[in-house]
């Protein structure tokens, strides 16, 4: 048998379903308690509902049941109140999918279940992914996959394992501040939403060069093992690379990187050697610390220290130098007629 609720409904309590199927409603339901699937269906496609599930109980609330493998149309979060009880816990579920929209108003969404993926669809209605407020929390060993446009106009996310931006829909993707272990992006472009994104592992982003870093910036805060990847970078005359960088150890730099915000590296005693890498200062750019012989660009090879300008007066000092020995390499110009870089290099 089923159920086949009213347009608008609202329960209190739990959600228990054992059997039979649960037409969702065609326009929200609300529920104050705790989801229970243990074996019965909840049926948003084949009653044309595309209803919208909400979860707005004052007290926490969990997801859970018998069945770990379990399909949503529409979930919006919006939990009132603070922590504990603000939160909305996904308990049992392995393969947890949202086919159009997961909305995060207030509130917290926490998944940890072992060996779990989270996979957020799109089926060409707004945003799949939209941060409003609140906090998104994943476990070490949950994969989440990003499949539609998304967008942030307030919350964060913070994921323990894995999150895969896949631009399946070429629609557009926001890339949600906050704490990632490890971060994916496909080949699409991307804009990097105001603010700072962590990362604690393996960035790894793509072939993309013509993402939108304004007002981003990017933390790398593992051990000097991280490797920083070249991203955004599609060639020394044009490549835009990073917004702003930080660098909380050394770290492995994988080639030639560009930056249009603040470069924060590491330490009053940490230097970047430079070798055949490049490395580009956007008009924007600047290097943050104060430049010394333990705080300094090493040129020692073919790689440079390049600086683009923009037109009218312009100045700038290369913190760069050779071996043991800090050589500045300051340039004023009193007007620049036509924008473009320079490089400070090793002469041969």
């Amino acid at each position: 048998g089923g159920l086949n609720p009213p347009a608008l409904m609202t329960v209190k309590g739990n959600v228990i379903l054992t059997d039979g199927t649960f037409y969702s409603p065609t326009n929200n339901l609300k529920v104050g308690g705790n989801w229970t699937d243990n074996g019965g269906i909840f049926d948003t496609w084949d009653c044309g509902c595309n209803g919208i599930l909400t979860f707005n109980g004052a007290a926490a609330q969990a997801i859970n049941g018998t069945d770990t493998t379990q399909d949503f149309q529409d979930i919006v979060i919006d939990k009132p109140g603070a922590g504990a009880a603000a939160t909305l816990t996904n308990a049992t579920v392995t393969r947890f999918t949202v086919n159009d929209n997961f909305t995060l108003n207030n509130g917290t969404f926490a998944s940890a279940v072992a060996n779990s993926i989270i996979t957020i669809n799109n089926a060409g209605n707004g945003s799949s992914f939209a941060f409003n407020g609140g906090t998104f929390s994943s476990g070490a060993s949950t994969v989440v996959n990003v499949n539609g446009p998304s967008s942030q106009t307030g919350g964060t996310i913070n994921s323990l394992g894995l999150v895969n931006y896949v631009d399946v829909y070429g629609a557009g993707q926001t890339i949600i501040t906050g704490s990632y272990a490890n971060l994916t992006f496909d080949d699409n472009n991307k804009t990097l939403a105001a603010g700072t994104i962590i990362i604690s592992g393996v960035f790894t982003p793509g072939l993309g060069t013509g993402h939108i870093t304004t007002g981003n910036t990017m933390s790398f805060t593992g051990n000097a093992s991280q490797v920083i990847p070249v991203f955004n970078f599609d060639g020394i005359a044009t490549g835009t690379g990073y917004g702003g960088l930080t660098t909380t150890t050394a770290k492995v730099f994988a080639g030639n990187m560009a930056f249009n915000g603040i470069f924060s590296y590491a330490g009053a005693n940490t230097n970047i050697t430079l070798g055949s890498m490049n490395i580009l200062v956007g008009p924007s750019g600047s290097i943050a610390g104060v430049p010394s012989a333990t705080h300094m660009i090493i040129i020692n090879g073919t790689g440079r220290l390049i600086k683009a300008f923009n037109t009218g007066a312009q100045s700038y000092t290369y913190p760069v130098g050779v071996g043991t020995t800090y050589t500045p390499v300051t340039l004023i110009f009193n007007s620049i007629k036509t924008a473009g870089q320079v490089g400070v290099s090793i002469a041969a």
